[in-house]
């Protein structure tokens, strides 16, 4: 049978209730099922495979991506007080699973959604009735690209260097992209604690550094600041010596990481190595 949700005070009722005086027989199994739908709320386990809009009762969502990147649409927080919801990616797929809030509202504070990008990747949150919270949240595989050998810089963003070569991108939490014209950027897409490091030679004494959604493409690393993008620098001691650095900081989805320097770094070997890793919410 299925379970009957009721009022509290009728579960209690001491004439008809499920829970009134049983000296005149046992509770059934049904009647205790009753119950515990009226308290805690019947709970659902539910696969999808298309983009999804939860609904009250879903406590367990299993999102199949396979067949193109999909959202799971969270309903409105005022109508939501409470409710828990368990989201899982479950193909192993680069497509995303993005839970989306509704309109403007947020998950830890933040808008654009929450990103599941490996398989059997999950998340845990709960509603308060004004925002969505991260109670859980268990990353499988964590993204990271890699990239190595020299190849100049770009022709128009002169001081953002260009590497040939990527032996590594896992995961959909970076997006890699090099272009003659603006050298190579490292676009993040999923919020979180990002570990950078770029080592770099040059015929000259070398200054390397990494950026952060700069707007001074063609200015030496050297003289950019802090407020201009600047997370981190490093030079090289002599001519043929490597330059190394490295950060450790938390981005936001749509940041854009730079490898940045002062123009001469000019190794068309694979000792020019830049290396970023998310590493944690």
């Amino acid at each position: 049978m299925a379970d009957t949700i009721r009022t509290y005070d009728a579960l209690q009722n001491n004439t008809t209730g499920v829970y009134r005086d049983n000296t005149a027989g046992e509770i059934s199994p049904q009647d205790l099922r009753d119950g515990i739908a009226t308290l805690y709320g019947s709970r659902f386990v539910t696969s999808q495979s298309t983009t999804y809009s939860a609904v009250a009762g879903d406590e367990v969502i299993l999102m199949d991506a396979s067949g193109g990147v999909r959202d799971v649409d969270l309903p409105a927080v005022a109508s939501s007080t409470h409710m828990s919801i368990v989201v899982v990616k479950t193909d192993s797929s680069t497509n995303a699973v993005t839970l989306d809030p509704n309109a403007s509202e947020t998950i830890n504070g933040a808008s654009g959604g929450l990103v599941l990008s490996q398989q059997y990747e999950s998340v845990r949150i709960v509603c308060d009735g004004s925002e969505w919270f991260v109670i859980a949240h268990d990353h499988r595989p964590i993204s990271e690209v890699f990239v190595h050998t020299g190849n100049g810089h770009g022709s128009t963003d002169t001081a953002i260097r260009r590497l040939t070569t990527k032996s590594t991108d896992t995961g959909a939490a970076i997006t890699h992209a090099t272009s003659a014209g603006n050298g190579d950027t490292f676009t993040i897409n999923e919020a979180g604690l990002y570990a950078i490091d770029y080592c770099d030679i040059a015929s000259a004494a070398a200054v390397i550094g990494i950026t952060l959604n700069s707007a001074v493409l063609t200015t030496n690393i050297g003289t950019v600041t802090i407020a201009q993008g600047k997370l981190t620098l490093s030079t090289g001691s002599g001519s043929s010596v490597a330059a190394h650095c490295s950060t450790v900081l938390r981005l936001a989805n749509t940041d854009v990481i730079r490898p940045h320097t002062n123009k001469i770094s000019d190794d068309t070997t694979d000792n020019v190595i830049f290396h970023i890793v998310k590493i944690g919410n």
